[in-house]
C-alpha cells in the first residue's frame, strides 16, 4: 500500500479468544506463523488485487521503482490507468488480455503468461522477458527495441505493423526493431509480416513452419537458427548465419542470403521459389537441394570455388559478378575456380562477368546459355557451340542488365523507406554492409 494512502478495504476487527480480560491473540499473526513458507507470492482474489492496485498503482510519472505484481492473476484487472514502466510482472497471468497501447518499458515479464494477448502499439522496449509466453499473441506495431526475450515462446504469434486483415505497402508498413534478444526463442508457426530485425540476437531461435512475408534480418546473429519448413520470404543480410537450417522447405519459400557468413548452413532436400546467395562464401554450405535442382537460384559474387554441382539442374541459374566485390574475412577473386559442373543441365544459364576458365563443364548442357562479359578462354571442357555469346558487349551493359541488379532493386524495395542503411540500390551499399562484418 502506498505510504500515506487511505485504504478502501473495510476494516474488520480481529476475533478475540480472550477470557478474564487476558490479551487477545492476533489471529492474523497466528495464521502467518502457522502457514507454510511460500516460494512465490500467493494469488490474490480479483477484488483484492483490484483494491491493492488502486492504492499502490497510481505512481507519479517517472517514478523508477515500479509496481510489484509478480505472480498475480491480472486477467480481470484494469491496468489502463497504471504506470507499468519498470513494473515487476514476473510470472503474472495476462493471458488473453488486451494490452494495446500500454507502456511496459523496462518491466520484468520473465515467465509471465501473455498467451493470446493483444499488444497493438504496446511498448515492450527494454523489457526483461526470459521465457515469457507470447504464444498466439498479436503484436501489431509493438515496440521491441532492446527487449530481452531469451527463450520466449512466440509460437503462432502474429508480428507485423498492420493488422492481419489489412494490406501492406512494402517499404512503408514496416515493423522495424533494433537489438531485440530472441536467443533460443520459439517462433514456430509464427506469422512475421514486413518485419525488419536489426542487430538482433536470434541464435538458436526456432522459426520452423513460420510464415515470413518480406521478413528481413540485418546485421544480426542468426547462428544455429532453424527455418525448417518456412514459407514466404526471408532475407538475411550482413549477418552471421552459420549452421542455419533451411531444410524441409517445399518450394513455397524465397530465401536471400547477402553479405553474410553462412558456413555450415544447410538446404538439404529443400526446394525454393527463389534462392539468392550474394556476396557470401558458400563453399561450406550444403546445397544438396531436392532433385539437385538449382534452376531458380542466383549466385551473385558468391564463392562457389571447388564445389561439386555435377548432374545438377541449373537451367536458368544466374552467376553474376561485379568488380570490387569483397566481404570481410573472405578472400577470393574467382568464385568459379575449379567448380565442377560436369553433366549438369545448364541450358539457359546466365553468366555475367564470370571467370569460368578453370571450371569443369564436361558433359554439361550449355545450350542457349548467356555468356556476357565472361571468360571461358582455355576451358576445353565447355561446349560453347550453342551458347548466346556477348563477349563484345560493354561490361557496364552486361552488369546493369543482369538479373542480379534486378534482384537487388526488388530487395531494396522491401525496406527502402527505412533509412539509407537498408537501401541496397546498387553495389556500394551492399558491399559496404558486407565489409562491416566483424
Amino acid at each position: 500500500m502506498a505510504i500515506g494512502s487511505v485504504s478502501t478495504v473495510p476494516y474488520v476487527a480481529p476475533l478475540s479468544t480472550a477470557k478474564n480480560d487476558q490479551p487477545a491473540t492476533d489471529v492474523t499473526t497466528l495464521a502467518i506463523a502457522q502457514s507454510p513458507t511460500l516460494s512465490s507470492p500467493p494469488l490474490l482474489a480479483t477484488a483484492t488485487t483490484a483494491v491493492l492496485i488502486s492504492e499502490q498503482g497510481v505512481v507519479s510519472p517517472g517514478t523508477p521503482a515500479g509496481l510489484d505484481l509478480s505472480g498475480q492473476d491480472l486477467r480481470q484487472v484494469d491496468l489502463s490507468k497504471l504506470d507499468l514502466k519498470n513494473a515487476n510482472l514476473k510470472g503474472a497471468n495476462l493471458s488473453g488480455k488486451d494490452l494495446s497501447g500500454l507502456d511496459f518499458s523496462g518491466a520484468n515479464l520473465s515467465g509471465a503468461d501473455l498467451s493470446a494477448a493483444t499488444l497493438t502499439k504496446t511498448d515492450l522496449s527494454s523489457v526483461t522477458g526470459d521465457r515469457v509466453n507470447l504464444s498466439g499473441a498479436t503484436l501489431v506495431g509493438t515496440m521491441l527495441d532492446n527487449a530481452n526475450l531469451k527463450g520466449a515462446i512466440l509460437a503462432g504469434a502474429y508480428i507485423a505493423n498492420v493488422a492481419a486483415d489489412k494490406s501492406i505497402t512494402n517499404g512503408v508498413d514496416v515493423l522495424a526493431t533494433k537489438n531485440v534478444d530472441l536467443t533460443g526463442a520459439d517462433l514456430s508457426g509464427a506469422y512475421l509480416r514486413n518485419v525488419v530485425l536489426e542487430q538482433a540476437s536470434l541464435k538458436n531461435a526456432n522459426f520452423n513452419g513460420a510464415k515470413m512475408i518480406a521478413a528481413s534480418i540485418y546485421k544480426s546473429d542468426v547462428d544455429g537458427a532453424s527455418f525448417r519448413a518456412v514459407s514466404g520470404h526471408v532475407g538475411i543480410l550482413s549477418s552471421s548465419a552459420r549452421n542455419v537450417d533451411f531444410t524441409h522447405i517445399d518450394g513455397t519459400a524465397s530465401v536471400t542470403l547477402g553479405g553474410s557468413r553462412i558456413e555450415g548452413a544447410t538446404f538439404e532436400g529443400s526446394s525454393f521459389s527463389d534462392l539468392f546467395i550474394a556476396y557470401s562464401d558458400a563453399r561450406k554450405v550444403n546445397l544438396s537441394v531436392k532433385d539437385r535442382d538449382l534452376s531458380k537460384a542466383t549466385f551473385g559474387d558468391a564463392n562457389l570455388s571447388g564445389m561439386d554441382f555435377s548432374g545438377y539442374n541449373m537451367s536458368g541459374t544466374v552467376f553474376s559478378s561485379t568488380p570490387g566485390a569483397a566481404v570481410a574475412g573472405v578472400n577470393w577473386t574467382n568464385g568459379l575456380d575449379g567448380t565442377n559442373f560436369s553433366g549438369a543441365n545448364m541450358s539457359g544459364a546466365q553468366f555475367y562477368r564470370q571467370n569460368a576458365s578453370s571450371a569443369n563443364f564436361t558433359g554439361a548442357n550449355l545450350a542457349n546459355a548467356l555468356i556476357a562479359g565472361s571468360l571461358f578462354e582455355g576451358n576445353r571442357s565447355a561446349d560453347l557451340s550453342k551458347t548466346r555469346s556477348a563477349y563484345a558487349a560493354p561490361l557496364s551493359t552486361a552488369v546493369s542488365s543482369s538479373p542480379l541488379d534486378v534482384a537487388l532493386k526488388a530487395l531494396s524495395s522491401m525496406v527502402g523507406n527505412l533509412d539509407s542503411r537498408y537501401r541496397l540500390n546498387g553495389k556500394d551499399s551492399l558491399y559496404n554492409t558486407g565489409r562491416q562484418l566483424s
